[in-house]
């Protein structure tokens, strides 16, 4: 048996234990009365804990915050980096959208007004800006830098998707919206895919190159794909998720970007006593101080 047809059967196989556990859940709901929103998202969560790379870290509930104040109402599951710090308000976990690679909104049944809601939501998010980084007074030996969307990125820039178990409308309703909504919506703004567990997969494709992991710059061109019968869009969505996710990096993060101006308490400096220079952020304990603003 080759290598080709090995992987084809792991891939099978992971696809009917995935929809084997979702009609499993299905029926928890069914009979045991438990939220069926909470019990779906699960499911996904803790396939992608399985299937996604040791560098990032799958987290549920979450809500994003920015150094600019924004604040982004309850996430499904969030692809954060593994080094990602706890921050807690109330019973939300607040997760820095500097720590975020990628947002998986999850639909019981996806209709084309569930699409536009979470093209919207999704979208606001990707915008949120990730400045909270600690600049080094000389350039790196090492500069990381991704190429995604027609742009060079210094950073990993945020990925958003969409999983539904069914939908009320046709891949090819679905892929109108898409196509319709992104006219107004920069490449990286975009939902970067969809998935239907019963129907099919919505990729973006390049037109020159063939590229399709995430929305693509130019002319928005997309791939609906229809599995063959007892096929899913697993197999599909688990290559397309590594593809990207195994690409991640993180900028060494600076925390006192979202602190404002919160002082620490009053400071009392132990020096030389005469000083031939004294810094002035040596009184400031705002924990800016020192902050390097280039």
């Amino acid at each position: 048996m080759s290598h080709q047809d090995k992987l084809g059967k792991i891939f099978g196989s992971v696809a009917r234990q995935m929809q084997e556990r979702f009609e499993c859940t299905k029926g928890v709901v069914r009979h045991k009365g438990l939220k069926g929103k909470a019990a779906e998202r699960n499911v996904v969560a803790s396939y992608l804990d399985q299937y996604l790379p040791g560098t990032v870290d799958v987290r549920q509930n979450v809500e994003i915050i920015s150094s600019a104040g924004e604040h982004s109402t309850e996430c499904d599951v969030a692809i954060c980096d593994a080094s990602t710090p706890p921050l807690w308000s109330d019973e939300a976990e607040l997760v820095p959208v500097e720590f975020l690679h990628g947002l998986i909104e999850v639909k019981s049944v996806l209709s084309t007004d569930g699409l536009r809601e979470t093209w919207r939501k999704t979208a606001a998010v990707k915008r949120y800006a990730k400045t909270a980084w600690i600049r080094k007074q000389t350039p790196e030996v090492f500069h990381r830098a991704i190429q995604a969307y027609g742009k060079q990125f210094d950073y990993f820039p945020t990925a958003g998707f969409l999983f539904a178990y069914t939908s009320s409308a046709t891949l090819q309703s679905l892929g109108n919206v898409m196509w319709e909504l992104a006219q107004d919506t920069e490449p990286e703004h975009r939902l970067d895919g969809v998935w239907i567990l019963n129907k099919g997969s919505i990729t973006w494709v390049s037109s020159t190159s063939g590229e399709w992991l995430t929305a693509q710059a130019g002319e928005p061109w997309m791939r609906l794909l229809t599995p063959p019968p007892g096929g899913s869009p697993l197999p599909l969505m688990t290559m397309q998720l590594q593809g990207v996710f195994q690409s991640v990096f993180m900028r060494p993060f600076r925390i006192g970007d979202y602190m404002g101006d919160l002082p620490f308490g009053t400071g009392h400096i132990i020096g030389p006593e005469n000083p031939t220079l004294m810094p002035p952020w040596l009184t400031d304990t705002s924990p800016n101080a020192g902050r390097d603003n280039t």
